[in-house]
């Protein structure tokens, strides 16, 4: 495994707070982190020995970095502590400011079938913002709770939120979500992924353990949820027990 593992140039010097890849190139890597700032990276093909990963752009924030995204192959987008929504270009490595929240922006997703992105903030909103139009902001929508991740499969939109609330929208209509649910894991949500074939989503706690969940309400679909244990370990026995800080499903 050592050879297929490399290191990028120039990394953060603080936490990561999200990773994404490209959607229409494999190699390029967006990284948002506390440091303050969002890097652009073409990951190359190091471990088969071509041409060397690098630093393609960086964008300096006045705050830690909580979420990005990307947009298409060369804009992107960007939030945290600061609360400023931007929109990333980087052939320029400009970025400007298309709308804000009154809190920290904590997750962002972009919605190609609305060509719109969605933000998602600990001031208990969801926002639509489309960069092209005079106004960005296009929509605001209000949560019970402050939201914590967000993520989209195909229309539908899961939101989670403090007091283990989660919202799942239909974006073709934001006015109310689709369903409430309560989580089925007992402590705080700390990451959520929507599973590739839109039928439902992983949500994982601080307490190391992860609950996979399925969109329709029907009891069939509802007897296949699950949820299991991970990341713990008995040292010296005693029970050390880690947060699920990311989650991720394969596209296959």
């Amino acid at each position: 495994m050592a050879d297929s593992q490399f290191a990028l140039p120039s990394p953060p010097f603080d936490s990561i707070s999200k990773v994404r890849y490209s959607p229409t190139n494999p190699t390029q890597l967006l990284v948002s982190s506390w440091d303050t700032n969002v890097k652009l990276y073409d990951v190359g093909d190091d471990a088969l020995g071509g041409r060397r990963s690098e630093q393609k752009c960086k964008f300096d924030h006045r705050a830690a970095v909580l979420t990005c995204c990307f947009s298409d192959a060369e804009h992107g987008f960007s939030g945290g502590l600061d609360t400023a929504v931007r929109y990333l270009d980087f052939s320029s490595e400009k970025s400007i400011v298309i709308g804000a929240h009154s809190d920290a922006i904590s997750s962002m997703v972009y919605a190609q079938e609305l060509n719109a992105l969605i933000s998602a903030s600990w001031d208990r909103t969801l926002r639509l913002f489309d960069p092209r139009a005079a106004t960005p902001q296009q929509a605001s929508h209000e949560t019970p709770d402050r939201i914590y991740h967000t993520d989209l499969v195909k229309n539908t939109l899961v939101v989670s939120m403090a007091s283990r609330l989660f919202h799942i929208y239909d974006i073709r209509n934001m006015q109310e979500p689709m369903q409430r649910r309560e989580s089925s894991l007992k402590y705080m949500t700390r990451s959520l992924a929507c599973m590739v074939n839109g039928e439902g989503y992983a949500a994982a706690s601080v307490e190391g353990r992860i609950g996979v969940e399925y969109f329709d309400p029907s009891p069939e679909a509802q007897e296949k949820k699950y949820a299991f244990k991970c990341h713990r370990q008995t040292i010296d026995g005693v029970d050390h027990v880690w947060p699920v800080n990311a989650l991720a499903f394969h596209p296959t």
